[in-house]
């Protein structure tokens, strides 16, 4: 996902950061405020946060910064918000003329502190200017560091080549819709370790400053990637995707799409539809003996956003008593009919003990009906990790199936259920 973020946002400490304001007045026609900051976190135990503005004729600065014992990496962070002081400086200094007599250039600088996965924390600048009414720019600067204050390359962190590969390919793909220009973008594509970026819970996020992008002056761009595209191997360190169908059982295209994956030795999940159990109960069987997973797929395929609590659980316990009745399986994980999800579908699956599980590559198999489009979707967007939506309605999917596995299995990946997935990622 793509956010253009603007150009002026409030300034956000984070809540372990302990404020101490000392005030003075030095020099003549401006006033000047510096504000030490000291205080320690169990995620990043040695941050010291201070806080600097001026105020004078021709503008005003308010800069938040960071600073910590280790002296290398303290002289990088402080270093890079020093050259945007002084770019910020050089250019009121162009433009005085047009200054003063209250119209003020301004400069800004926020900083916030993220705790990351694992034992990484990061710092986030943001920085904010305009020189004139119409000429406003901003920047971001992102340094992740260990506990041990040492900046950590994304590279590094990810340590798997295929998880890079997949995440540089994700990261093109949304900034090219965002018009990026393309000698630019691959520029930038192909020095991840040059990026600013940030890994939380369930999101890599990358943030790309405009003019970098051949895009010039504006907002920054920032893009999330969900995790599952990232954590991408087994212990192993073989390469796994779960290819999942939905709102079978069909009597004339599961009985192939299973004949199929026979034949590759290839597992998939299967989320169901109640009343489809209902009608082919002997082929929701023959799923389960094979050796697949079923989902619940709700009873009537019914957009559970838009019906009550007592309907959304009616629709999930009956799918799910229906699996189980037939096949032996208790759904342990659960799609929504189109993907539509709220809170009361969350409450919902937690009720049940069932996962919500979505897709990270919609094959789009149920709009194009075209066994080589359904294939080259795939194909572009798969990565190591992938949950690939299929539907095992469309005799096109069938049709496209052989020549995807042999694809899949080519290029190394091993297909796994959802919840073997699941349990790989953690």
């Amino acid at each position: 996902m793509v956010k253009k973020k603007p150009l002026i946002k409030r300034i956000k400490w984070p809540g372990w950061v302990v404020l101490l304001l000392i005030a003075g007045l030095i020099g003549t026609g401006m006033v000047k405020w510096l504000t030490p900051v000291s205080g320690k976190s169990s995620s990043a135990p040695y941050l010291y946060f201070q806080e600097e503005t001026e105020e004078a004729d021709t503008y005003t600065l308010s800069i938040s910064t960071a600073s910590m014992d280790e002296k290398e990496q303290n002289e990088t962070v402080q270093a890079w918000t020093r050259q945007e002081k002084e770019d910020f400086l050089s250019q009121v200094e162009k433009h005085k003329e047009k200054l003063g007599d209250g119209r003020r250039a301004h400069l800004t600088i926020e900083v916030d502190a993220k705790k990351g996965r694992g034992d990484t924390y990061s710092f986030i600048f943001r920085s904010h200017t305009r020189i004139k009414d119409g000429d406003a720019d901003s920047n971001v600067r992102v340094f992740t560091l260990n506990q041990e204050n040492q900046l950590v390359k994304l590279t590094k962190m990810l340590d798997n080549p295929e998880a890079v590969k997949g995440i540089q390919n994700n990261v093109k793909k949304q900034l090219k819709k965002e018009n990026a220009e393309e000698e630019a973008l691959k520029a930038v594509i192909n020095r991840p370790d040059d990026w600013n970026w940030t890994i939380q819970d369930k999101d890599l996020t990358a943030y790309f400053n405009p003019e970098d992008l051949g895009m010039g002056k504006g907002g920054f761009v920032q893009v999330d990637v969900p995790l599952e595209r990232v954590l991408s191997y087994t212990d192993s360190g073989e390469k796994v995707v779960a290819l999942t169908f939905d709102d079978g059982p069909n009597r004339k295209v599961t009985p192939e799409v299973l004949d199929i994956l026979k034949q590759h030795n290839a597992k998939a999940t299967f989320f169901m539809m109640g009343e489809q159990v209902d009608k082919y109960p002997d082929l929701a069987k023959r799923v389960a003996e094979e050796g697949h997973e079923i989902g619940n797929h709700t009873d009537q395929h019914k957009d559970l956003t838009k019906i009550g609590m007592p309907a959304v659980k009616n629709e999930m316990q009956a799918s799910r008593k229906k699996i189980s009745d037939v096949t032996g399986q208790q759904p342990s994980v659960f799609r929504p009919p189109y993907g539509a999800v709220n809170d009361t579908v969350e409450e919902a699956a937690r009720h049940f003990g069932s996962s919500v599980v979505l897709w990270s590559v919609d094959s789009h198999d149920w709009k194009t009906r075209d066994p080589e489009a359904v294939n080259k979707v795939i194909e572009k967007e798969v990565v190591p990790g992938s949950i690939v939506l299929l539907h095992d309605v469309h005799k096109e999917t069938a049709e496209a199936l052989p020549t995807l596995l042999d694809y899949l299995e080519k290029e190394g990946y091993q297909f796994v259920t959802v919840s073997e997935l699941l349990s790989v990622q953690g």
